[in-house]
């Protein structure tokens, strides 16, 4: 949740991240904050600056982690948005519920390719009793179209609600 909500942040300033990956994101003591940590978001090397001067690539080239790639970075796609970042954060939510990534590939070609035309394999069969919720939210966020992914905040708002939802179910 906190890291969605520190990405929620710089998206509001028309930054995208562009390599968001678990080695990106620290949790580091904070004694002001809950539980006395914080999420801290590293790395901007290849954020886009959405509103500013525009930084030229050489066309088709290819920015970002595989493992954690948008279909439209694995494309290529010149016309990256903020919900390149909502994916990546995707598959890390996968990652961390089901204990391994949804698209594993022995090439970085074929793991894009994944990214790009291969459905996940659905969460709450890889782990029964998730909240259905959680799961929606996930597979929202894997969606291959970024047009039906979620906006970062909306995706802090669900997961608080989520939490509720189960503190709610576990007493307190």
């Amino acid at each position: 949740r906190q890291s969605a909500t520190a990405l929620a942040v710089i998206h509001e300033k028309n930054i995208v991240h562009r390599d968001l990956k678990p080695e990106n994101i620290f949790v580091v003591p904070d004694p002001v904050a809950p539980l006395g940590e914080r999420v801290k978001l590293l790395d901007f090397g290849i954020a886009k600056f959405l509103d500013g001067p525009v930084r030229k690539t050489t066309v088709g080239m290819i920015l970002g982690t595989p493992l954690y790639m948008s279909p439209e970075q694995c494309e290529g796609s010149e016309d990256l948005d903020a919900k390149v970042d909502v994916y990546a954060l995707g598959v890390m939510l996968y990652e961390m519920i089901a204990g391994h990534l949804p698209f594993t590939a022995d090439t970085a070609a074929a793991l894009m390719r994944q990214h790009m035309f291969k459905e996940p394999p659905s969460l709450s069969e890889q782990v029964p009793g998730l909240p259905p919720a959680l799961t929606q939210l996930v597979h929202q966020m894997l969606a291959k179209t970024p047009a039906d992914r979620p906006h970062m905040l909306d995706i802090a708002d669900r997961l608080d609600e989520i939490q509720a939802g189960l503190s709610e179910q576990q007493g307190g």
